[in-house]
């Protein structure tokens, strides 16, 4: 049975306005060699599987399982480089560095990254994206 998520939680205006900028549909559809439909698949497609890794990175780092960790990180930076996410992107190049070298604040990078993931997952609960995608693809064929 699919998860049912309640995505009607009233937010501060302080954190409305750090949502607002996790995203960017004008970069995803740049990155997708101005494609809003292809944009829009990329986009969808890094939701599942940010809504898989959420659960799975402090499994793995709970486990203390490094080289998967490193893996499943390497995997998700990967593909934020095709979708307007600057801040997972970064949050996801830092932990993979951070990992890499064995950094010693790898927890708060661990946890860094997993905010920007909860941020991205609210943002589009709330936010009805595919209409975002689509506006975008319409004014492009009219243009």
């Amino acid at each position: 049975m699919p998860e049912v998520r309640d995505t009607r939680r009233a937010l501060r205006p302080s954190t409305r306005k750090m949502q607002q900028d996790c995203v960017s549909v004008e970069e995803s559809i740049q990155l997708a060699a101005g494609k809003a439909d292809l944009a829009e698949e990329l986009f969808s497609m890094l939701l599942e599987q940010v809504h898989v890794d959420r659960a799975r990175i402090p499994e793995l780092w709970t486990g203390g399982h490094m080289d998967e960790l490193l893996e499943c990180v390497h995997k998700l930076h990967g593909a934020t480089r095709y979708c307007g996410v600057p801040e997972l992107r970064a949050a996801a190049n830092h932990l993979e560095t951070a990992i890499k070298c064995a950094a010693p604040d790898l927890e708060h990078q661990k946890d860094q990254l997993l905010s920007a993931m909860e941020r991205l997952e609210i943002w589009s609960d709330q936010t009805d994206w595919q209409q975002l995608f689509r506006e975008r693809r319409e004014a492009a064929e009219t243009t």
